[in-house]
């Protein structure tokens, strides 16, 4: 990294040995802001520098893991599909080892076949799971990037909010505007409790009581949709269906919290048409989170291409019994490992929005916002002395 990076002032640099975790023991250098050396005199070494929370103005190294020999990943099974397809993996290496002992034990008859077919059924299995893999990940990189998109209008929407008409913060004596904020924090927590209900809905998973969301909400708009989930009430939005479609409701609320803002004079008129915009997009992104998670692979070709491998794993045995023998265990076990494996990563990977580990990491995305958020309103919660006084609806 470049020194130009730096602050500009005074360094002086220091070595100091790396962890021993960190590889071979090597030296390090340690910036310590207004010590007599120019930044120019560190330039070459290649560290990452990072500001600490000490007291002083300082930068120290980040240092990067040892580079092993050999990957660790080599021998990973948790978060793998290894579980999942060792069944399968174990079928066909029992089926192998039993077609082997029939045509060792009757070796006068010739149950083996030619292995032309092998070539033809590859290309085709080559083709299939190329087009299934490639599927999926369009799937899971699409679920990202909206997911990406989201959490930006997200933010937008409440700078937006906390930064029009700061002027409404206070009174004309000074004090604060107690109304002002709390009405503006609670359409940031409504921002927060929108990705959150949107990540549950995501999810199939209905109604309104998480941890995580519940105290986001007013209690009023909780024990209402708590009801229409039941039965009892009609939901907020006419023609919508309750809580099982929680990030509607919430978007309802928000654009009805954004009205009385705009009437109350805590933002900008100017700015209200483009907080509703932002909104609007929110929706817009919502659905096509849900085209993503609401739209599977057809069935039809999820069971053909199984089916073709399975037929195709079984047609090994009888091709390559003349030429490998009793190798050939090992080599359909490791090709249906190989097959079926790709295919259950297809599987595993066309709906991104669960909590397998290979799903996007939606729980901690959630989290990170949160703390973005509550970053906007950091002014208000040095005036208020703790951040629950404020991040609490009243």
């Amino acid at each position: 990294m470049s020194a130009a990076l730096l602050r500009p002032g005074r360094y002086s640099a220091t070595w100091t040995s790396a962890p021993r975790k960190y590889g071979k023991w090597s030296k390090v250098i340690s910036i310590t802001a207004l010590q007599g050396v120019s930044p120019a005199s560190i330039n070459g070494f290649r560290t990452i520098l990072t500001r600490t929370d000490a007291g002083q103005s300082s930068l120290t190294p980040r240092l990067r893991p040892k580079r092993l020999a050999i990957d660790p990943d080599l021998f990973r099974i948790q978060g793998t599909i290894i579980p999942e397809v060792l069944p399968v993996t174990g079928f066909f290496a029992t089926y192998t080892s039993a077609y082997t002992w029939l045509h060792y034990t009757f070796a006068d008859q010739a149950i083996g076949v030619g292995s032309s077919i092998i070539p033809l059924l590859s290309f085709v299995i080559g083709l299939l799971l190329a087009f299934r893999t490639n599927l999926a990940y369009d799937r899971f990189w699409e679920g990202r990037k909206l997911w990406a998109n989201f959490a930006a209008l997200s933010r937008n929407l409440a700078r937006l909010t906390w930064a029009s008409n700061p002027k409404s913060h206070t009174l004309e004596d000074g004090r604060r505007n107690q109304p002002a904020l709390e009405a503006k924090t609670a359409l940031i927590n409504l921002t927060l409790a929108l990705a959150v209900s949107t990540k549950h809905h995501l999810r199939h998973e209905p109604g309104v009581n998480y941890p995580d969301l519940v105290y986001l909400l007013p209690p009023d708009f909780v024990e209402k949709v708590s009801a229409s989930s039941t039965g009892k009430q009609k939901p907020l939005v006419p023609n919508t269906i309750g809580a099982r479609n929680l990030p509607m409701e919430i978007t309802h609320l928000m654009s009805r919290r954004l009205i009385e803002l705009r009437d109350k004079l805590y933002i900008d008129s100017n700015l209200y048409g483009a907080m509703v915009f932002l909104i609007n997009d929110m929706v817009q992104t919502i659905s096509s989170m849900e085209r993503v998670s609401n739209t599977p692979m057809p069935t039809a070709y999820t069971v053909h291409l199984k089916q073709v491998l399975g037929l195709y794993c079984l047609a090994l045995p009888p091709q390559l019994i003349g030429t490998l023998g009793v190798w050939e265990i090992p080599v359909v076990s490791f090709a249906a490992f190989s097959l079926f494996g790709v295919a259950r990563i297809g599987d595993e990977i066309e709906d991104p929005f669960g909590y397998n580990p290979n799903h996007l990491k939606l729980d901690q995305f959630c989290e990170d916002l949160k703390v973005e958020l509550e970053a906007i309103t950091e002014e208000a919660q040095k005036d208020a002395g703790t951040t629950d006084e404020i991040f609490e609806i009243k």
